[in-house]
């Protein structure tokens, strides 16, 4: 199913791929990273990420992908 990017503008946009990987768009900057936790800050919002072995594959300016044993997503 696709939502229209104009329905919610400016907000984080996030596929998980079962608890191994994690695609984001409209992220703004990484906080703080290793291989247990991941910090983000969006745009409306921040999204933190535990896990163990958490890998950032992919980054751009807003774009992000992280692999690992993802347990936990919280939005701060």
């Amino acid at each position: 199913m696709e939502i229209p990017e104009d329905t919610f503008p400016g907000c984080a946009y996030l596929q998980l791929f079962g608890n191994r990987q994690m695609k984001l768009e409209n992220y703004s900057r990484i906080i703080d990273y290793d291989e247990k936790k991941l910090l983000l800050q969006c745009k409306t919002c921040q999204i933190e990420l535990f896990g163990h072995d958490l890998l950032i594959r992919e980054y751009s300016g807003t774009r992000l992908t992280v692999a690992g044993c993802i347990e936990q997503i919280t939005f701060l």
